[in-house]
């Protein structure tokens, strides 16, 4: 059904593709929404929707939202062929607008004395189509002009509430710049000249800037921290020797991500301060003292490994019942010294006296003293 008289349904969708026999020099098509009141002049910068309109990166988003359209693809969109979409919300759209005008231009990337019109490309086909399946298409590339970079393809006129589609093939031998100089009101157009807001390398470089800003936001410098620690457990493992790459100490991981360390067993200050961590080595059963008064409790009867041998005044041979807990500590051949490590004492000659002399109990031989007369005085 043709479009022409028929009330459209929102949302509509503008489209453009194109191909070009060579690369060069690098352009790329573009379509433009102007929004224009009852003189038919664009009295808000924000109403001229073009390539050269703010973006997120992504897609080119009207003031009032109502007009959403591709930014241009400065990475593939100046190939050989491509495509360029916009789509019009007319429900959305401002009570003052009373038509908008839709431009596809051609856009040249760089300086060149030589640029390219639409009878050069091999196909340029313009289309819109509303929600109901209405459709007009155009083909652009059969327009007879060596000069001629920029059409006016036609426009939505507001008729009461109901918007309608009518066909105005315009011609400009020259580019999107003259239809900037013809709809901008004069207060716009000598503050903001085109060349200001339409040049491709500006921007680009605001497009390369967006994509860097989007980077940081969604979180790229805790990613070149985790890129950096596997650069440098990958590194640590080649020296090692390792199969595979060390873990990142999780102390570290923490300040920068703390939900990254699971914790597996939360235990209570009290339940920390009983703890002792267990020592390396054979598994023998015996008890932890539980303050500096030599006392035992039975509460804290666990299994730890011993290293090293057992005192001389700790039976080994004597083990706890699992089954039931003692209430007295352990009773060994020695007498409890308070935790203290005992000795064994040296014995020593135990040293006698003898009415002919001193005599000791070790294998040294006794030495006798000979005996002394005692004269009498008579």
């Amino acid at each position: 059904m043709s479009i022409f008289n028929q009330n459209l349904k929102s949302p509509l969708e503008v489209k453009v593709e194109w191909r070009r026999t060579s690369s060069k020099p690098p352009l790329t098509l573009s379509i433009s929404a102007l929004m224009l009141n009852k003189d038919n002049v664009i009295n808000k910068l924000e109403d001229f929707v073009f390539y050269g309109t703010p973006s997120n990166g992504n897609d080119i988003i009207s003031s009032d939202k109502s007009i959403t359209c591709d930014a241009i693809n400065f990475k593939d969109g100046f190939g050989t062929e491509s495509s360029y979409k916009m789509n019009l919300e007319l429900s959305k759209v401002s009570e003052s607008i009373d038509r908008i005008n839709i431009v596809v231009s051609i856009n040249a990337k760089g300086d060149s004395s030589i640029l390219p019109a639409f009878d050069s490309l091999t196909k340029a086909i313009f289309s819109i189509k509303d929600a109901a399946g209405l459709t007009f298409i155009a083909e652009l590339n059969k327009t007879g002009e060596s000069l001629c970079r920029c059409i006016t393809v036609g426009l939505v006129r507001r008729y009461g509430n109901s918007w309608r589609f009518e066909e105005e093939m315009e011609l400009k031998l020259g580019g999107l710049e003259l239809i900037y100089d013809e709809y901008m009101c004069d207060s716009i157009i000598n503050n903001t000249p085109f060349n200001v807001i339409g040049d491709l390398s500006i921007i680009e470089n605001k497009y390369k800037e967006t994509i860097k800003q989007t980077t940081i936001t969604k979180g790229g410098r805790k990613n070149v921290f985790e890129r950096t620690v596997e650069v440098i457990s990958t590194q640590i493992g080649k020296l090692t020797g390792a199969s595979e790459p060390q873990k990142p100490w999780k102390g570290h991981r923490a300040r920068h991500n703390p939900e990254s360390i699971e914790v597996t067993n939360i235990t209570s200050q009290e339940d920390n301060k009983n703890k002792r961590k267990p020592w390396k080595g054979k598994t023998k059963t015996t008890e932890i003292k539980s303050d500096m008064t030599g006392q035992f409790a039975s509460r804290n009867k666990v299994q730890v490994q011993q290293t090293h041998k057992p005192w001389k005044n700790q039976n080994p041979k004597q083990k706890l019942d699992d089954d039931k807990t003692p209430s007295a500590p352990i009773q060994t051949s020695e007498p409890d010294t308070g935790g203290k490590r005992k000795f064994p004492k040296v014995k020593r000659p135990d040293m006698q006296s003898d009415s002919q002399g001193i005599s000791a109990s070790s294998s040294t031989p006794k030495r006798k003293f000979p005996k002394i007369k005692k004269k009498h005085n008579i």
